[in-house]
């Protein structure tokens, strides 16, 4: 189950990434990408480490619980998840919001709203259990606004494109690559546009 939900994460920043385009400025881009593959990697590495010890127990080996190994393990996975792959989804968090204040790709409130838990990710050190839940539900919140929320509908830019679409394409590098507006659009817009 878990490689599957790593692709889906990459399938998330591919998305984004997408939808940016030529908005998105280059050194939060990298920021962006390196973390969100640096989260998959630590997440990828706990899982591994947690498969090893499983497997090593369901042999029936006494000596990995004398040995002391496998207390080290579980340890290791701790640190890996709960502490260092959380500091970095702090990161990604943050630097999406960053980019959807600059690029009005999710709504203000959204992005604050990543802040915050950002900042939480970041500062809490393993001390709430139920921290890790804050970023999976962060990104399917985003997952879900992407969805319905397109900064380029608002009302006052429908006149514009009805009257004046050749210049909206060259304006917006979004319309010069054929993408159409999403569904949020459609709900705004008047039946003669």
């Amino acid at each position: 189950m878990l490689p599957f939900a790593g692709i889906a994460f990459l399938w998330f920043i591919a998305v984004v990434r997408d939808r940016l385009g030529e908005l998105e400025d280059r050194f939060f881009a990298t920021v962006f990408l390196g973390s969100g593959l640096l989260f998959i990697a630590m997440v990828f590495i706990a899982a591994a480490l947690a498969g090893g010890i499983l497997r090593v127990l369901a042999s029936g080996s006494e000596y990995l619980i004398q040995s002391g190994a496998y207390t080290l393990g579980r340890a290791e996975i701790f640190q890996t998840m709960h502490i260092s792959a959380m500091k970095i989804a702090g990161v990604f968090m943050m630097v999406t919001s960053t980019i959807s204040l600059q690029t009005r790709a999710l709504p203000r409130w959204m992005a604050l709203f990543g802040y915050l838990l950002a900042l939480a990710l970041l500062l809490s050190i393993g001390t709430i259990q139920w921290i890790p839940l804050v970023f999976p539900l962060w990104i399917l919140l985003c997952g879900f606004l992407d969805q319905v929320f397109d900064p380029r509908c608002e009302r006052g830019d429908w006149a514009d494109m009805a009257s004046n679409n050749a210049r909206m394409t060259r304006r917006d590098p979004l319309l010069s690559r054929g993408r159409a507006y999403g569904p949020a659009c459609r709900r705004f817009s008047r039946p003669d546009a």
